[in-house]
């Protein structure tokens, strides 16, 4: 029979055990510089309460099978050099796991209990969960932290819940972990939690060796001086971990309702149960140096499949989960347009090799062709990046990637290539306006969710949900400047004799009332 312990905690001590903690009972991931926030309740976990830990059971450790490194090491040697499957980062260990046979009970004196249980995979550089069983009752609360305490994930509670049952952890920097749960005594049902996957992470983001990221030097960083002008851009753009063991790119997408639907677009070939996926969202450099350690980033989990595309390598995706404001997102325009040339500077923003966000360009523009083939239109399915600019380029990881138009809006998603920091070769891009009808289904085409009030237009630009309002009334004398990126405009009128401006990516609502008469310069940034 198991060993079950019974114990009061009075708020006092549990009050002066929480200042003692300070830091550590944070909701964030602590480690080697590298902090994580995950959706989650600020709260300690239960066990960090206990002041004698001596009187409670210990906890047993699951020991997961051994990973050959060196030869997972070999394959990517050949893996990297594809575009058109996702960078693997880690080994996926199946495994079934139930909290209540898996883990020790210890009993609150008010009939609510604590399970836990320890994976172990040694020599792992990091670890991410996938439970295959989520459904947590309200006031249940799971927690995952490292064996030393210094990193934790959590409280994860009943607003994790998924449709699909599933529910995926980011990753944590240690090869030993602890998963907790409590429940309290009086819960509608008992909690389902059953741990299907660990991932034993092998490189990529835990390999401080190679400064968090294996990406060439040639890839510049978002924060450098040649993305003035893609900053709202850059916010859509967000990291995959995808299948468990793998990253790709993708970006967050608007739709003609400007109602922050939160769609995801991505590479088909990054498709795996959307439920496991979790992303990264401002995993970026502050500066345009190279920083010294991996930068903060913020993260979702789970989401469900709206369309996929093979054709033209497009996945669309809805996140579970609104984009929280303190994420700062945007979502990014887009241009359906088929026709076989875009000129001008178009620039793709990415992860390329599990490293922090990057951006390419090419003054080159783009020309229409079939994937991995010249220039020719062919099935017009892709856009070709004839060669990027300035030594810029894309790599594994940077798979789902969207490449935008001179005017900031989304054309296409990366489906692969031969270009690198040593080869000023070719990437392509499935083109959007080959997705927007897909396969004529709302399961295989862009149109159904992109444009839900059936607009009709070929071109849309992005949207914030947390954008500054300015609303302009009364009579505007010249030059003046109203910055924000949403402009309300009412019972205007314009003096003057100057011209009245917008910058293409504000949003504009102008009352009927308002005339542009020369005179006055209107000019939104």
């Amino acid at each position: 029979m198991r060993k079950i312990n019974i114990y009061i905690i009075e708020l006092k001590t549990i009050m002066k055990r929480l200042l003692r903690l300070h830091l550590v009972c944070l909701i964030v991931m602590v480690s080697a510089n590298l902090v994580v926030a995950q959706i989650s309740q600020i709260r300690v976990p239960r066990s960090f309460e206990i002041i004698d830990k001596s009187k409670t059971n210990i906890v047993p450790f699951r020991t997961m099978r051994a990973v050959d490194v060196e030869k997972l090491k070999k394959e990517d040697i050949i893996n990297d050099q594809h575009k058109d499957i996702p960078w693997r980062f880690g080994d996926n260990i199946d495994v079934n796991y139930n909290i209540y046979e898996s883990g020790v009970c210890d009993k609150f004196i008010d009939g609510s209990k604590l399970w836990r249980f320890g994976i172990k995979s040694s020599g792992a550089l990091s670890i991410n969960l996938l439970f295959g069983q989520y459904k947590l009752p309200k006031g249940a609360e799971l927690y995952i932290y490292s064996r030393d305490y210094k990193q934790q994930l959590g409280a994860f509670t009943d607003f994790n819940n998924q449709a699909d049952g599933l529910f995926a952890t980011t990753l944590i920097f240690t090869d030993n972990i602890i998963i907790e749960y409590y429940e309290p005594a009086k819960v509608d049902f008992h909690g389902e939690l059953v741990l299907s996957q660990v991932t034993h992470g092998y490189r990529g983001v835990g390999d401080f060796v190679k400064a968090f990221g294996d990406a060439g030097t040639c890839n510049v960083n978002v924060a450098c001086p040649q993305s003035a002008g893609r900053e709202e851009q850059i916010r859509s753009v967000a990291m995959l971990v995808t299948g468990g063991n793998g990253f790709c790119t993708g970006a967050l997408v608007n739709n003609t309702s400007n109602n922050g639907t939160p769609y995801f677009l991505s590479a088909n070939h990054c498709y795996t149960t959307p439920g496991s996926v979790v992303f990264w969202f401002n995993w970026q450099s502050a500066t345009c140096s190279k920083p010294s350690s991996s930068p903060a980033y913020n993260s979702l989990s789970g989401a469900v499949t709206k369309a996929r595309y093979a054709t033209s390598d497009m996945w669309l995706l809805q996140l579970n989960n609104t984009v929280p404001e303190s994420f700062n997102p945007f979502f990014a325009g887009w241009n359906r347009t088929l026709d076989n040339n875009i000129a001008g500077t178009v620039y793709g923003v990415h992860h390329p090799s599990a490293d922090i966000k990057k951006l390419s360009w090419s003054t080159l523009g783009v020309s229409t062709t079939t994937y991995l083939q010249n220039p020719v239109p062919g099935d017009g399915s892709h856009w070709r990046i004839t060669n990027w600019s300035d030594g810029t380029t894309t790599e594994g990881g940077s798979s789902g990637s969207p490449l935008f138009d001179p005017y900031g809006r989304i054309i296409g998603q990366l489906h692969g290539g031969y270009a690198s920091c040593t080869s000023i070769t070719s990437d392509w891009y499935g083109k959007l306006g080959v997705s927007w009808t897909g396969g004529g289904t709302d399961a295989t085409c862009l149109r159904t969710w992109l444009d839900p009030i059936n607009s009709g237009v070929a071109t849309l630009n992005g949207y914030d949900p947390f954008c500054l309002v300015t609303s302009v009334s009364g009579t505007i004398s010249t030059n003046n400047t109203y910055t924000g990126c949403k402009i309300e405009v009412n019972n205007t009128s314009v003096t003057n004799y100057s011209t009245v401006t917008f910058d293409y990516e504000s949003k504009i609502i102008i009352n009927e009332s308002f005339e542009v008469q020369p005179g006055s310069s209107l000019i939104v940034r």
